[in-house]
């Protein structure tokens, strides 16, 4: 991915993504990388092969918006050895109108439908040798921002 508004163009260390891409912008903060149809402009997160709307096969990848609401979520209390339990999962829709599947780290406050989350990255869960599985979560926003 090229250079965008955001200064979006470097790879965050040591983040595992787990679905679909991120990078770091010039301030070091997570950016979702999707996908744009080049014949119908329908976007998508993850990127995909082949446009869902008009079945076209081009795309240019665009920054995913940072911030958006959640649908829906779920806790998971079993699961692979590796991940932290209880695993929080959750579908949310971002501001330009794609859902995205993700992992959600509360810190402990509630989590509310059509609560505003905003993007962060966060421990999930442990390789067996020790070293910290990091991806792209979704936290709970502040409301004034």
């Amino acid at each position: 991915m090229g250079s965008d508004d955001r200064g979006a163009d470097a790879v965050l260390p040591s983040v595992v993504c787990l679905a679909g891409d991120a990078i770091a912008d010039k301030d070091g903060r997570p950016v979702l990388v999707g996908a744009r149809c080049n014949d119908c402009g329908t976007l998508a997160f993850p990127r995909v092969a082949v446009c869902s709307k008009c079945m076209s096969e081009s795309f240019t990848d665009e920054p995913m918006p940072e911030r958006g609401r959640l649908y829906s979520w779920t806790t998971v209390h079993v699961g692979p050895a590796r991940m932290n339990k209880p695993i929080v999962l959750g579908y949310v829709d971002l501001e330009n109108g794609v859902r995205v599947f993700s992992h959600l780290a509360s810190g402990g406050r509630p989590l509310m439908i059509d609560q505003p989350v905003k993007l962060a990255v966060a421990t999930v869960g442990k390789e067996a040798d020790g070293r910290p599985i990091e991806t792209f979560v979704f936290t709970p926003a502040e409301t004034n921002q």
